[in-house]
């Protein structure tokens, strides 16, 4: 007895089509699988800027100069002291050579993971930038950005000749290479429901620094994982 009513339909139609329409169901069914686990669950990405090398790679023919400026979004903080451009050399994107080409890393992100908790901060985190990103980075507009997160909301943030105060305390940051450590300084508040992001390639990074921090609303997830390409395969 056949209680499914596509499974009745399908018996009324001759087998070559039976079959092509069950392959067809399948395939269909497979699809939406996979497009709502990228939409719901976990999202490749590519590294669009050398902010976080040598972290994570960006592709050479992709590298952007960022250089940061002082401007800060009313309301979000402010800065202490003048925004420095980076060192030219320090905005090179060092993309794995692999099989004779040079890939940027691809990550894969947790998206739903941020329902159950709140972000942690030295998570390495993809969001949506803000609308001011581009104008003030000099760049081209990305739909998302992935850099570390560095204060938590109510976190007063302080950099003094590159090293970073949470709070007054010293942040211990292993993950920022000192030849890639800047020399500026600046204070910044963190409003409630709000993160500040920077790059851990300092001297090249133009993050919460100059446009402020992000709302919790445009963060998309941590990344756990680089997948690609093969020789850079880790998990965090």
């Amino acid at each position: 007895m056949t209680r499914n009513p596509l499974d009745r339909l399908l018996q009324r139609l001759p087998r070559r089509a039976r079959v092509l329409a069950d392959w067809l169901i399948g395939l269909a069914i497979a699809v939406a699988i996979v497009l709502a686990v990228r939409a719901w669950v976990v999202t490749p990405y590519s590294i669009p800027t050398a902010s976080m090398e040598p972290t994570l790679h960006c592709a050479p023919s992709t590298a952007k100069l960022t250089p940061p400026t002082s401007s800060v979004q009313p309301g979000q903080g402010q800065t202490t002291s003048p925004q420095k451009t980076p060192h030219i050399a320090s905005a090179t994107c060092e993309g794995t050579s692999f099989l004779g080409f040079h890939f940027s890393d691809r990550v894969l992100v947790n998206r739903f993971v941020y329902r159950f908790r709140s972000p942690h901060r030295g998570e390495i985190v993809v969001f949506k930038p803000p609308s001011i990103e581009a104008k003030i980075c000099g760049g081209v507009n990305t739909p998302v950005l992935v850099k570390r997160l560095i204060g938590l909301p109510g976190d007063s943030v302080t950099e003094k000749r590159g090293f970073i105060y949470i709070n007054g305390k010293k942040l211990k940051e292993r993950y920022v290479m000192a030849a890639r450590r800047d020399k500026r300084s600046g204070s910044w508040f963190v409003p409630k429901g709000w993160y500040f992001f920077m790059g851990d390639n300092r001297i090249a990074s133009c993050d919460s620094r100059s446009w402020g921090p992000i709302p919790r609303k445009d963060l998309v997830g941590p990344v756990f994982m680089t997948y690609w390409p093969p020789n850079r395969i880790s998990i965090y």
